[in-house]
């Protein structure tokens, strides 16, 4: 034992980079060593042991496997049981990617029956992260029951790295399981720790599986720069094994930007990687990721022929989730070419097999698949029914999203499920009501949620800091015009939002939690006048829809595919900024919103979908001239938000409480300047500087007047975000912004109005961004944003524009 001691003294004072388990093991397997007769002297076990146990921590097991081959050997040679049997489980995760998982968790199984691993704690931790590795692939409530006693064990000895690890893992199933809080939560904690105990390996694995959570969930470009920084400090390290997961999962986000060269080229490296060290699981999820791009080229024999054999890859190892997504984009080829046998097979297969791996996350997507499989056959009830039990774990997962920005995401991955079940009802033989009811589920839901909840309130000290470390970067980026620099502050910003992802969610935990129940559509009905019309849109292949509702009818329209939608709307958006192109303006009328010449109602009220979002309906032209001119047209995120504001707004109010905010200059130039460029991508790396606004202070008193005396006016040098923050926000009913508006689509949540800082000192860097703005505590009844490109930004379906 005094060897062990030794080593704890020596590592007791440096940050702890080896778990103390490891060291404890090594320093063992060393005395055990000195005490008898063997193969190898006794300092060439103990430092071939010493290198094993590095490979090992670095996640290098193929490297580290024939070492623990010669280990075990040497220890039988001697009779050692217990050091025999911990380089057998060692060399077996060395082996994994080539043995059947199913077989080798019950033999692991069986290990952690056997008297010797129940009373030898550090036996038993590594027999469980060993079996944890194994279940992650095939059971995730087995990995669950692994992983927390192997953190648990782990706390018992005081092992903070690999209790780290275990909490990491047990986030990483959170989110297989539809809690993507909880996973926010543990798995940034465990990214943040992990840099702090200078973990490389765990640090590579969670910023791989962060950037892919993100990607997901809309956030592209945030989520390829977390992968990229994985890849970057995987290849900076030596001894690291090969980051398979990063560049699987770098592949997949630059197929969902549509950089499909790249994509291939990196599968076909990562492919002779993985084949070389004979890893079939990456081996399949090489195949599978090729096929997806060969469909996008419309070779779908060659992503058929791919899936085929990924499918047999994962079989042969009993990877459940990997077999069951090949089965998936099976289906889905075998729909396209009208195969439903074939595309009905390859559906339930891939139910079936993500039920065994017990990821819920990406069931109800296998399970719509199914439901349309089943439409496609004429079985409409049993594909109602698969729809219907789809979107109740999708609406279980919305219950644990940790922000609205999150819930968006989600909702937007999921989208396919709403649309297709809409598109069931919306047949002649469908019932519109549910139709109807499906589509609101979805559509405007983040701000739907949030109306009515609480704001976020009672951060905790920890989270506070959080927040003016990314004020203090953000207010050096905005001072800056060294590209070096900028590029610098850039990637801080990102590590600060990072770290502070995890706070936010768990103190947004219990908000997120509340869900409003979708409008029926009988009460929107009773709720429209008469001169009212309500057009709800849904933009898909091979057509699309408008569902027209008034007090006394509801009809659905088909429309235009979303392709040819598309294109028309893109080249009417382009004629907008240079010659109008009155034809186009007659086409997409004809297209869109035929009804209106015929009804006689003259308040049009929209909800847009994808690309539409960005369409001005007004200046789409009639037989006799633009809609404008003879209609009032508002743009809503949905029925339901529509609803629950016109229940509000019908509250009886005692006059207006108005707040006018003017950002421009405290003393205004006294001779006019030829002004640089507005930044409208602030935070996108663009070194152009944001010009006075001469009259905007003038503005805001001229707004403020307009409504008496009485009103409350933040301009010039007062117009600061500290300023603005300490009014009573919720006493308004009118809010006016006189300021610049910066707009990110790389990152919708850092959007900002901009205000001034304010004196030295302050907290706050004078940007109202969207995630802020979020939070504070509205009533207002009109709030006008006069600035530039406040409603630009990235489109996520049916959630609509994410920006201001």
């Amino acid at each position: 034992m005094s060897a062990v001691h030794s080593l704890r003294r020596r590592f007791s004072s440096q940050p702890l980079k080896v778990p103390y388990v490891m060291l404890r093991i090594v320093a063992g397997l060393a005395v055990t060593l000195i005490a008898g007769p063997s193969a190898w002297p006794a300092d060439d076990i103990g430092s071939l042991t010493k290198e094993a146990e590095r490979l090992a921590w670095l996640k290098n097991w193929t490297r580290a496997e024939p070492l623990y081959a010669k280990i075990e050997a040497h220890h039988r040679e001697r009779g050692d049981a217990r050091n025999a049997l911990f380089a057998e489980i060692s060399r077996l995760r060395g082996q994994l990617p080539t043995l059947s998982l199913i077989a080798t968790s019950g033999k692991l199984a069986d290990w952690l029956e056997h008297p010797l691993v129940q009373n030898d704690a550090p036996l038993r931790l590594r027999c469980l992260t060993v079996k944890g590795d194994v279940d992650m692939d095939i059971d995730s409530d087995l990995a669950r029951r692994d992983w927390q006693e192997a953190k648990d064990l782990s706390h018992e000895l005081g092992d903070a790295a690999w209790e780290n690890r275990a909490t990491g893992e047990l986030g990483i199933i959170a989110f297989l399981q539809g809690d993507s809080g909880a996973a926010v939560m543990m798995v940034g904690q465990a990214l943040k720790t992990a840099q702090t105990l200078g973990d490389v390996a765990a640090q590579v694995r969670y910023l791989a599986l962060i950037g892919s959570g993100m990607s997901r969930f809309g956030d592209t470009d945030r989520g390829l720069a977390m992968i990229d920084k994985a890849i970057a400090l995987s290849e900076a390290t030596e001894g690291l094994g090969i980051p398979f997961l990063a560049y699987s999962q770098r592949a997949g986000v630059l197929i969902r930007m549509n950089r499909l060269r790249e994509a291939e080229d990196l599968l076909r490296r990562t492919g002779s990687m993985a084949e070389s060290k004979g890893s079939i699981g990456y081996q399949a999820d090489v195949l599978i990721e090729l096929a997806k791009i060969y469909t996008l080229q419309d070779r779908t024999d060659d992503a058929r022929t791919a899936l085929l054999r990924a499918s047999d890859l994962a079989r042969s190892v009993d990877g459940h989730r990997l077999a069951s997504i090949a089965e998936f984009e099976l289906s889905k080829i075998a729909v396209g070419r009208r195969d439903y046998s074939a595309a009905e097979h390859h559906a339930f297969a891939s139910v079936s097999e993500m039920k065994k791996a017990g990821d819920v996350y990406l069931l109800p997507s296998h399970m719509a698949q199914q439901a349309v499989v089943l439409a496609a056959q004429g079985r409409a009830s049993e594909a109602d029914a698969v729809f219907d039990a789809a979107t109740d774990i999708v609406e279980a997962m919305l219950v644990n999203v940790a922000n609205p920005n999150a819930r968006s995401g989600l909702l937007t991955a999921m989208e396919r499920i709403y649309t297709e079940q809409f598109r069931l009802h919306a047949r002649p033989s469908g019932k519109l009501s549910k139709a109807f009811h499906v589509i609101e589920k979805a559509r405007g839901r983040s701000i739907s949620d949030l109306m009515g909840t609480a704001t976020l309130r009672g951060n905790t000290a920890r989270l506070t800091a959080a927040e003016r470390r990314l004020s203090k970067l953000q207010l050096q980026l905005i001072s800056t015009s060294s590209t070096r620099q900028r590029k610098r502050l850039l990637n801080a910003i990102l590590e600060a939002e990072q770290d502070l992802s995890p706070m936010i969610a768990a103190v947004n935990r219990t908000r997120m939690r509340s869900q409003r129940e979708p409008v029926e559509l009988s009460t929107l009905q009773r709720s429209l006048r008469p001169d009212e019309l309500f057009v709800e849109y849904l933009v898909s292949e091979p057509e699309s829809f408008a569902l027209v509702i008034s007090r006394r009818t509801a009809i659905v329209h088909a429309l235009p595919g979303s392709a040819a939608l598309s294109k028309t709307a893109e080249r009417f958006g382009n004629s907008l900024r240079t010659s109008f192109d009155e034809q186009l303006a007659r086409t997409l009328f004809r297209d869109l919103i035929p009804f209106a010449a015929s009804s006689r109602a003259r308040r049009l009220i929209i909800v847009p979908d994808a690309f539409l979002h960005q369409l001005p309906f007004e200046a789409l032209y009639m037989a006799d001239g633009p809609v404008v001119n003879t209609h009032v047209v508002s743009s809503v995120p949905s029925a339901t938000v529509w609803a629950a504001a016109r229940l509000a707004g019908a509250q009886p109010r005692s006059g207006f409480a108005v707040l006018a905010v003017g950002a421009g200059p405290s003393a205004p130039s006294a001779t006019a300047v030829k002004t640089p460029p507005i930044n409208r991508a602030l935070f996108d790396f663009d070194g152009s500087s944001l010009p006075e606004l001469r009259s905007a202070n003038t503005e805001a008193r001229m707004i403020s007047q307009l409504f008496g005396a009485g009103g409350t006016v933040l301009v010039g040098e007062n117009a600061t975000e500290v300023e603005f923050k300490a009014l009573p926000l919720r006493r308004f009913t009118i809010m006016h912004f006189a300021t610049h508006g910066v707009t990110s689509r790389k990152f919708p949540d850092r959007s900002a109005l901009v205000l001034h800082a304010g004196s030295g000192g302050t907290s706050e860097d004078g940007l109202l961004q969207a995630r802020e703005i979020a939070n504070l505590a509205l009533s207002a009844e009109l709030v006008t944003l006069s600035a530039c490109q406040t409603a630009s930004g990235r489109v996520l379906g049916t959630e609509g524009i994410a920006n201001l």
